[in-house]
């Protein structure tokens, strides 16, 4: 279902593949949407439901079947050899190992470079009994960077991922320093600090196509379409507060409910309050939490002004965020927290607790300059929650105020194009890490002296036109040919740059001129120019 769920299309390729001695063969289909090319790993007993069944054993299959799919999409001319592997948490852990133990000599991966994000250390891989070890197909030399500091009878997927990275990245930058102390880092927090200079911290974007904001001039109606659809009363003048989370200790689900009642008795019943998610059913907190928030839709006191919706949809999602007047995610603990980011494109200030990506995201405001986007608490207490709700409750009826704040949460670029930029930054350095402890080649150039697998690519680099871009340089010259054949592409590149160069500068909007000053000043332009490759059959 899958399969014709997402429109995937069958390469005809076959990875023959082992796991544990089992058969195990690789499927590869794919998709192409806009320029990017997808490839999809498929085997009946892997891909039934995500992260279902043996934590090992899955691991192994989408971290070395994903470097056999891609020999294998190599070899038949699908792709060329790759720079980068781009791997995610303990599920694709062990690519970074792969790629510094069984595969550290393979002609195709001698010099790829290896990036691994880390998106919420609470989920390691651990706790994998040490006679499983053998299973990974590597050097028992490689254990001490796989076993778990606390029991040295068990690894973790995650610890070897830590280890192994040629560059790392949490999905904040204070999310990055807080796994350097012991409170947030726990049990990794010694790799998190052995690793710190190779650490980074790009926090995520929002894909606006997917989560398209409404303007602050639709939102009074989309709110009004929101609280008839929930039952509500329908006026402008009572606050909506509303979360889109799962149902779960780390979002602090329950506090935040107490918290709703009694802010319900101290307004006089003039809130509202919407929770639009579900948990793990079996989780105890989300039990205890289902329970509770049950009884409080319940009762009498608060019946008519609080919806629990235990759905979980895009659709829904969208719905709620456009029309609250205020969203909350007092979170334990968050890394990044891209929900509050939805919250904010569409107009809609936030109450947040200061840690992770919350704290990235989420300014307190400031009456007397009247800069901030929400409004934020430290401490994980009753009181210092309720106490943020009622500073965002006070904005809220004070209608200039209110007005700048929704303008200040909505002006600001939270799409990928920042992110994306810094991605490639940090793809380059993980690539320039990589060489400097093997033969130095240039990291842009395809692998010489190719074995035989490489034959089907033969010849298929000589129509890549090469261009330098060089930001220190003036404007018409940062894009300067590596040769005759790119002499063209170049001089396109530079009036493409200058001609958008000319128009913010000519422009009334600072805020666009600021949006291009930072764009060009985001690379370090002490670091060596970028070499940039371009099939000539894009043009």
């Amino acid at each position: 279902a899958v399969l014709e769920d997402f429109n995937l299309h069958d390469t005809g390729l076959v990875v023959p593949f082992f796991i544990a001695g089992e058969y195990a063969p690789i499927r590869i289909f794919t998709k192409k949407q806009g320029a990017v090319t997808y490839y999809f790993l498929y085997n009946r007993q892997y891909s039934i439901g995500p992260y279902v069944g043996d934590a090992l054993r899955l691991t192994i299959f989408l971290s070395e079947g994903t470097l056999l799919a891609i020999e294998k999409l190599v070899s038949r001319g699908f792709m060329i050899n790759p720079q980068v592997i781009h791997a995610n948490d303990w599920q694709t852990a062990l690519i970074p190992v792969y790629l510094k133990t069984k595969y550290h000599e393979h002609p195709l991966f001698r010099y790829t470079a290896s990036v691994f994000t880390i998106h919420n250390q609470k989920y390691r891989g651990e706790w994998i009994r040490g006679d499983r070890y053998p299973e990974l197909g590597i050097g028992g030399e490689h254990w001490m960077g796989m076993v778990q500091r606390d029991d040295r009878d068990h690894f973790c997927l995650l610890r070897g991922g830590i280890s192994h990275m040629d560059k790392g990245n949490a999905v904040s930058r204070t999310n990055r320093d807080e796994l350097l102390m012991d409170e947030h880092g726990e049990s990794l927090a010694a790799d998190f600090r052995e690793r710190a200079d190779d650490m980074e911290g790009i926090i995520n974007g929002v894909d606006y196509d997917v989560w398209t904001p409404v303007s602050l001039e639709e939102k009074p109606l989309v709110k009004a379409q929101l609280q008839a659809s929930l039952g509500f009363e329908v006026d402008p003048s009572i606050p909506l507060i509303g979360m889109v989370a799962r149902i779960a200790k780390q979002k602090n689900s329950r506090r935040l409910v107490n918290v709703i009642r009694r802010l319900i008795d101290e307004s006089g019943g003039r809130i509202q309050f919407v929770y639009l998610g579900k948990g793990n059913e079996n989780d105890p907190y989300n039990q205890r939490t289902r329970r509770f928030m049950d009884l409080v839709a319940k009762d009498h006191r608060y019946a008519r002004n609080v919806r629990f919706l235990h759905r979980y949809t895009t659709e829904e999602q969208k719905r709620v965020f456009g029309g609250i007047d205020i969203f909350t995610y007092p979170s334990l603990y968050e890394p990044c927290g891209t929900k509050p980011m939805v919250a904010l494109i569409n107009g809609t200030p936030c109450v947040v607790r200061n840690t992770g990506g919350l704290a990235d995201n989420v300014q307190e405001y400031r009456r007397a300059t009247q800069t901030g986007n929400g409004f934020v608490f430290a401490k994980d207490s009753y009181r210092d929650m309720r106490n943020a709700f009622w500073r965002a409750l006070d904005i809220f009826h004070d209608q200039d105020h209110w007005q700048r704040i929704t303008y200040n949460a909505q002006n600001y670029d939270r799409s990928w194009t920042l992110p994306g930029m810094e991605y490639m930054r940090l793809y380059r350095q993980a690539i320039l890490r990589r060489l400097s402890y093997t033969d130095q080649v240039e990291p842009f150039a395809p692998v010489s002296g190719a074995p035989l697998r490489y034959r089907d690519l033969a010849g298929t680099f000589n129509e890549a036109q090469d261009v330098m871009l060089d930001l220190s340089r003036a404007g018409a010259n940062r894009f300067q040919p590596r040769g005759a054949a790119s002499a063209d592409l170049s001089a396109l590149l530079n009036k493409s740059l200058a001609t958008l160069e000319s128009f913010v500068a000519t422009s009334n909007d600072s805020a666009l001129q600021q949006y291009l000053n930072e764009l060009l000043t985001r690379i370090d332009n002490r670091a060596p120019p970028i070499r940039i490759r371009v099939s000539s059959g894009l043009f």
